[in-house]
């Protein structure tokens, strides 16, 4: 009787996914990872995400991360660090110098649009984090589609 009641269960679950009332998209730990471009308020702003947790970020016609970065003459590596377990998930770019500590931190949200389109929203207060996908004068929420 039970292996009846399971495999019940089974044609419904199946069902249930096929039809779309239950999300069968599970997130890849290493979808993030590429170029993603965006314009916002006539700017084109391009973010790479490498898979060594790695950055370069072009905004606002500068560029920050990428070989013989330096912030105030000092060279960087500018890192990010994904959170998958928060909702909305977490993105942080993290300037490290040279001599491991940290330098400056800008945080953020993201989500998928889909696999090619991801909206993140960035805030410019050193101590906020936002929460939702809003225009401040803090946040800026950006659409990216992978190049």
């Amino acid at each position: 009787m039970k292996r009846h009641q399971y495999t019940f269960l089974l044609v419904i679950a199946v069902i249930l996914a096929a039809t779309g009332c239950v999300s069968t998209q599970v997130v890849s730990r290493s979808a993030h990872v590429g170029t993603w471009e965006g314009i916002d308020d006539g700017d084109r702003g391009i973010i790479t995400l490498n898979r060594n947790k790695t950055a370069v970020m072009q905004l606002g016609g500068k560029t920050y991360g990428g070989q013989d970065a330096r912030l105030d003459g000092k060279p960087y590596v500018l890192r990010y660090k994904i959170d998958y377990s928060k909702k909305p998930m977490w993105i942080d770019f993290i300037m490290i110098g040279k001599d491991g500590m940290e330098m400056s931190r800008l945080k953020g949200i993201f989500t998928y649009l889909s696999k090619n389109q991801i909206m993140v929203c960035l805030s410019f207060s050193p101590t906020e984090r936002p929460l939702r996908f809003e225009e401040t004068s803090y946040f800026d929420t950006i659409i990216m589609s992978r190049l």
